[in-house]
């Protein structure tokens, strides 16, 4: 019999602190196909460092706070489990351009980063979603009444042809200034 995961670690899973598990208003999206996965680095399972591909750049995409959810369960399946990255976020404003990236998006295959809310441990600060196999568009809401205002309500999946290996990996680059700090080349590179 063939085990792929051995636990390996005793846990204390609470501290004193209230753990906040939502996440902030702002996304970093990097387009699955612009990573260069071979030069992009990890450090004791967590990604120590995201490299794109020549003249690729990712983009930061801003909204309400509290407009971003995220989750990942895990999916069994018949010879092995998986877990599916899942991230919703809602667009409070219709432009052109809004429209012009979100038609794109339906089309694409992307990779998220979020943050946490809770500033406890730097290195889980920040997270990223559809490393593994990328991020595709699954649901479009688009009411043309919403009490809260909502345009658009996006609903990116990891799709049921590629799941993720893993929980959302962390992303930290030895310290939180550092990782900010790479997240912002990414968006200008």
């Amino acid at each position: 019999m063939i085990t792929c995961g051995q636990i390996s670690a005793n846990l204390t899973m609470a501290n004193c602190g209230v753990s906040t598990p939502a996440v902030k208003g702002r996304i970093y999206l990097m387009n699955f196909d612009s990573i260069d996965f071979e030069e992009s680095a990890m450090a004791d399972g967590v990604l120590a460092s995201l490299v794109l591909k020549n003249n690729a750049k990712g983009f930061a995409w801003e909204t309400l706070d509290k407009g971003v959810e995220v989750n990942s369960p895990l999916v069994t399946g018949t010879y092995r489990n998986a877990f599916e990255h899942n991230l919703v976020f809602r667009v409070f404003d219709k432009t052109q351009e809004i429209k012009d990236q979100i038609n794109a998006l339906a089309h694409g295959r992307v990779v998220a980063i979020v943050e946490n809310r809770s500033n406890a441990n730097a290195e889980t600060h920040y997270e990223v979603y559809g490393y593994d196999s990328g991020l595709v568009m699954t649901a479009l809401d688009a009411p043309s009444s919403d009490g809260d205002g909502i345009i658009y309500t996006v609903t990116l999946n990891s799709d049921e042809t590629s799941r993720e290996g893993q929980l959302p990996l962390s992303f930290f680059a030895e310290t939180l200034e550092a990782t900010e700090a790479a997240l912002a080349a990414l968006i200008t590179a």
